[in-house]
């Protein structure tokens, strides 16, 4: 595979791999997009009454999956 650069395609080809290595610092980002996405998708289900939520302390805090809102 080789990319278009300004128009002109490169001169070294290189074979994509599908995964990412736990070092790449995208990898922290993409689960942090995936992280949130889950966190509202179950917000949503709780709020629909599709799944319950603990009340805890004096203050009758919320938790339905391990984040206190």
């Amino acid at each position: 595979m080789s990319v278009l650069v300004n128009g002109s395609p490169t001169k070294e080809f290189f074979f994509p791999k599908k995964g990412l290595c736990q070092c790449d610092p995208l990898a922290t980002f993409l689960f942090l997009i995936v992280a949130k996405g889950l966190a509202r998708v179950l917000r949503m289900a709780e709020e629909k009454d599709l799944i319950d939520s603990l009340e805890i302390g004096r203050a009758n805090v919320r938790v339905t999956h391990a984040t206190i809102r």
